[in-house]
């Protein structure tokens, strides 16, 4: 789902917005720039809260409303129950993610989201392996009995035609015939 708008703000530096008219809908992948102090950060922070699914700490008490491509609307209080996917690269993600930016002791946090589809076919193979590796070892165990019971069945013929055998030597001897 796609957010389309943000249609009322009344969050960090924005007091009452509204989206007018001759504001564009957003596309599938947005830039947000302007000069210092705009409200780029806050627009982003408010889009990053539905990907972290929790309230920024700055601006707990702040309040918004999102219009999303289906007509639905979000609002604050769907921040962590939402299932929007978005992703937000912004200055909070940059410290998080890349603080070696900002302290030179810092490191970089491993990060993806190209083929994030990939973690989810991955965790599929995966258990689909298991459940492969439990059939191979019953099969195995199937032929191991298999085999048992095929070299019993060749013993028991095995002995039985001994004991024919000898029974015919013993008729043969105690009957004389040659």
């Amino acid at each position: 789902m796609k957010i389309l708008k943000f249609n009322e703000i009344n969050f960090g530096s924005y007091k009452n917005f509204k989206w007018g008219n001759n504001l564009e809908e957003f596309k599938t992948i947005n830039i947000f720039y302007g000069r210092n102090y705009s409200g780029k950060t806050t627009l982003s922070r408010i889009a990053r809260s539905f990907e972290l699914k929790k309230h920024n700490e700055d601006f707990l008490d702040g309040n918004f409303k999102i219009k999303l491509e289906d007509g639905n609307f979000l609002t604050q209080n769907d921040v962590i129950k939402s299932n929007l996917d978005i992703r937000v690269y912004n200055s909070d993600f940059v410290k998080e993610n890349l603080n070696y930016l900002y302290d030179k002791k810092g490191n970089i946090k491993g990060f993806k989201s190209i083929g994030e589809e990939q973690k989810n076919i991955k965790e599929i193979i995966e258990k689909r392996e298991e459940i492969l590796a439990k059939r191979n070892e019953k099969l195995k165990n199937i032929q191991i009995n298999q085999d048992d019971i095929s070299k019993k069945q060749q013993d028991k013929i095995k002995t039985l035609n001994e004991n024919l055998t000898n029974k015919a030597k013993v008729i043969k001897s105690s009957s004389n015939l040659t």
